[in-house]
């Protein structure tokens, strides 16, 4: 059976990555709006939000290093179910 800090570590990663997947599938449909606004207006700058671009970065960033702690979390967790399954070997006595 898995730590219970490793399934923590997994349901705290999953926490994560379903919120930062909420922020970005939040986030997309503002970014888009802006970019139109600013196309309509004939490509108007100052309709965009400052560093609007590093903001669509980060935030798809986000939801690719929580998508990666999962995965990490995943494989600690099955790296100790399989550690526990498999019976430890006792050392077989000498022979002289």
């Amino acid at each position: 059976m898995p730590s219970a800090l490793s399934v923590i570590q997994l349901v705290l990663s999953l926490c994560a990555l379903a919120a930062t997947s909420a922020a970005a599938i939040l986030w997309n449909p503002i970014d888009a709006d802006f970019v139109n606004r600013a196309d309509d207006a004939g490509w108007d700058q100052t309709m965009l939000l400052p560093h609007q671009m590093e903001l669509s970065l980060v935030v798809n960033a986000s939801v690719l290093i929580s998508f990666v702690l999962v995965v990490i979390a995943f494989c600690g967790v099955l790296a100790q179910r399989r550690q526990a399954r498999v019976p430890a070997t006792t050392n077989p006595p000498a022979t002289v």
